[in-house]
């Protein structure tokens, strides 16, 4: 047996193994936080650590993408070395300082929880998860947590994740949510003075995937065609039966299918959509690492589902990286330079999710990128930052040392059609014009703090959805936290999902057509 001593954030943990390792793997039998959103496929090239001690020799792969200082150092990638022995591990970061979304908890609602002494509402995002601890006897809100989901060592996005569980790894996705939950919840408790026994109620809200990694079941029914889920949850289970360190009572929000799920439920109930369904039509958009929509119309509620993947999550970008300072949050063009918003006003270290779109933004504004998503030589006075990374053509940001390349501009060409084509047909389904729409409600992180100036530019959305448009916050963690402080809600969300039509985008016409169109800029 060996010894692996992992620092990060000055915080020491050490792990007792059986070599050989991969150092992935070690690191996520830890809990500590690092980036690999491709899941260990060797493209990302962001799950960079440093290493001493006894490891594999330097791979093909390292010798082609780290300098040969960096690997002096240490420097080393997780995803293909191997521990062989005892080891030391730098991680840089662990997530716990990143801005996560956390605005939003239930207001003025009425009291009638299912429990009798404290409750937690969970969000379980495919990025982040939330944590709300309430004391059901005043509905008063007691404390927040949040942290990244640790599940991302896995992969970035939902498919991969899918698969990583398909090939065996079911138990770790689990046991690490289920880990991360219990430690929030222990975290809260002793902040506030009470104890896990305490805790008898509660609500867990989660796209259909993160629900059933939680729930420790087989997705393959989520993530094989036809895509008919198996279990549409909308139900009660023990603490133990989870595996949480709080046996309470814990009601699983339901899921309307099997791409639109419970966190869509809830922020459904969040933001009113269960009450005057014959009124205006109405939108709501949860935009991250996938793209949920749903509309109401004529008292039909319609729902859709789209792989935006994770670029609007800052992850699967060259220089992407999570809301924390440092992160380029916000740019523009003024017509003679540009201008960034960092985050802690330091020295720009990267681009966080509403940076990306504000940069493409401004990269089209200047005529850097042309409306293919080409990055242009001509028509601009910024040739001198044109340069070549990784094989492709890139663009140095001025001002800055960051990189922004041609893949980076496609992926976000893909997820920003995605999300557009997504509206479009369900507008078409429902047999409105974006005119009709009384309300656009944006949920989520990346929805919240998006400039809707610049998605409209890119062509994201809709022109026509910016005078309606209105930031939500964690709708979903403010659902749960409805459902947990009104148990009638429950009876009432469920209804809302059974009755919610979804619009399958995958065979549907207008959508294709208008994936293809909505490319370009």
């Amino acid at each position: 047996m060996s010894v692996a001593e992992i620092i990060s954030n000055g915080i020491h943990k050490q792990l007792i193994f059986e070599p050989p390792v991969l150092l992935s793997g070690l690191l996520a039998k830890s809990g500590v936080f690092f980036d690999m959103p491709c899941g260990g496929k060797q493209r990302c090239k962001k799950c960079r650590i440093t290493v001493n001690g006894s490891v594999s020799p330097v791979s093909e792969f390292e010798r082609l993408s780290l300098s040969s200082d960096e690997i002096k150092r240490g420097i080393r990638f997780a995803c293909v070395t191997k521990a062989l022995g005892d080891v030391t591990i730098t991680v840089e970061a662990d997530g716990k300082n990143d801005m996560i979304l956390t605005d939003g908890a239930a207001e003025n609602i009425r009291l009638n929880p299912f429990g009798k002494r404290f409750g937690v509402a969970v969000d379980i995002g495919t990025t982040t998860v939330v944590m709300y601890l309430y004391d059901l006897k005043s509905g008063q809100l007691l404390g927040t947590s949040s942290t990244r989901n640790p599940q991302a060592v896995f992969g970035a996005d939902v498919v991969s994740r899918l698969d990583f569980a398909l090939r065996g790894g079911l138990q770790r996705l689990s046991s690490s949510i289920t880990e991360c939950v219990s430690q929030m919840a222990v975290d809260l408790c002793e902040k506030n003075g009470i104890g896990l026994s305490d805790i008898d109620a509660a609500v867990i809200a989660g796209n259909t995937a993160m629900m059933y990694f939680f729930s420790g079941l087989n997705p393959s029914s989520v993530a094989y065609a036809p895509f008919v889920q198996d279990n549409f949850f909308g139900c009660f289970k023990s603490g133990s039966e989870l595996s949480l360190c709080f046996n309470a009572d814990v009601y699983l929000v339901r899921s309307i299918s099997s791409y639109v799920g419970g966190d869509i439920t809830a922020a459904l109930i969040a933001s009113g959509f269960h009450k005057n369904t014959e009124g205006a039509p109405r939108l709501l958009a949860d935009i991250g690492t996938n793209g949920e929509m749903a509309l109401l119309s004529g008292g039909k509620l319609r729902c859709c589902s789209t792989a935006a993947g994770p670029a609007f999550e800052g992850s699967g970008i060259h220089a992407g990286i999570t809301s924390k300072e440092g992160a380029i949050s916000g740019a523009r063009f003024t017509g003679a330079y540009f201008s960034y918003d960092v985050i802690g006003g330091v020295k720009p270290a990267g681009i966080c999710g509403s940076g990306v779109l504000d940069i493409t933004s401004a990269l089209l504004e200047a005529g850097i990128v042309d409306e293919t998503g080409r990055l242009s030589e001509d028509g601009h006075s910024f040739a001198e930052s044109l340069c070549e990374f990784d094989s492709q053509d890139a663009f140095l940001l001025p001002g800055t040392d960051i990189i922004v390349t041609q893949k980076d501009i496609r992926m976000v060409q893909l997820a920003k059609s995605a999300i557009r084509s997504g509206i479009d047909t369900l507008l078409y389904e429902a047999g409105i014009s974006v005119g009709e729409i009384s309300e656009f409600r944006l949920a989520g992180g990346f929805g919240t703090f998006l400039n809707i100036e610049s998605a409209v530019k890119i062509g994201m959305l809709q022109s026509g959805l910016a005078p309606v448009a209105k930031s939500v916050g964690n709708a979903a963690g403010a659902g749960a936290a409805m459902l947990l402080l009104d148990k009638e809600l429950i009876e009432i969300s469920e209804k809302t999902a059974k009755s919610a039509e979804t619009v399958d985008l995958t065979t549907n016409q207008t959508f294709v057509d208008g994936y293809v169109e909505n490319m370009h800029f």
